[in-house]
């Protein structure tokens, strides 16, 4: 994990995109639905194509978004609106990703399929600055039974107030994570980086530590170790240059 980057990086997670669509009512729908299901797995295919390459190229993902609007007009439902969703989003159409989300989360579907959709669409929201509305779905999904990884929206929420320098309460976010997911060490690194903001460099250095214990090679956390024992010998007068 760089220490240094900006950028919101959210757990966004995909387990609709392995899914069908509930059962036709009949004959047609079966038909439609069987033919929905054959162009979902041509959009899948490339996804799964572009993810198992380094091209740059944005065909993969527009062929994926032919492929799974053609799946919608056979036999819409809310997974595959969620996937046009996302494929807008990778080729960088926020409005009309954002729309196609809102229209996904209209239609009914498993409850924990939308916990899923909720969560990719606040990450979207989070991605594009529109925080409130993001933290406001997280707060949600926290409490939501069908969502089944609670700490990770604790930790979405922790790090959207991490990217607007609100420390105190992103350290209360990410210790509630941390508390459902011990082993959470994405929640403890963040915690450690927030308590190191505010200065709490005895919480900082134990998150490290821990974080050392169970992933001993863990980029961002050594290079916070080497920073905290470098401010502590400082402050130590351990560091100082000292001239006669």
């Amino acid at each position: 994990m760089k220490h240094g980057s900006s950028l919101i990086k959210l757990f966004f997670i995909f387990p609709f995109l392995l899914l069908i669509c509930s059962c036709a009512k009949d004959s047609t729908d079966q038909k439609n639905k069987k033919l929905a299901q054959n162009y979902y797995k041509l959009c899948m295919l490339e996804f799964s194509d572009k993810s198992q390459t380094s091209v740059s190229s944005e065909e993969p993902y527009k062929k994926a978004l032919q492929y799974i609007q053609q799946a919608i007009d056979s036999y819409a439902c809310s997974e595959y609106l969620a996937v046009k969703a996302t494929l807008l989003f990778r080729l960088n159409d926020v409005a009309s990703s954002c729309k196609v989300f809102e229209e996904s989360l209209k239609l009914d579907c498993e409850p924990q399929i939308k916990a899923c959709i909720m969560n990719n669409y606040a990450c979207l929201l989070a991605q594009i600055g529109k925080h409130e509305k993001a933290l406001d779905i997280f707060k949600g999904l926290e409490t939501n039974n069908a969502y089944l990884t609670p700490q990770a929206a604790l930790f979405n929420r922790g790090k959207i107030m991490f990217e607007q320098a609100d420390y105190n309460a992103a350290v209360q976010e990410f210790l509630k994570a941390i508390q459902k997911s011990p082993d959470f060490l994405d929640a403890r690194y963040y915690l450690a980086m927030s308590a190191f903001r505010m200065n709490d460099l005895a919480l900082a250095k134990n998150e490290v530590k821990t974080i050392l214990f169970l992933e001993p090679g863990h980029e961002g956390a050594t290079w916070l170790k080497n920073k905290i024992d470098a401010d502590l010998s400082i402050d130590n007068g351990l560091g100082e240059d000292v001239s006669c």
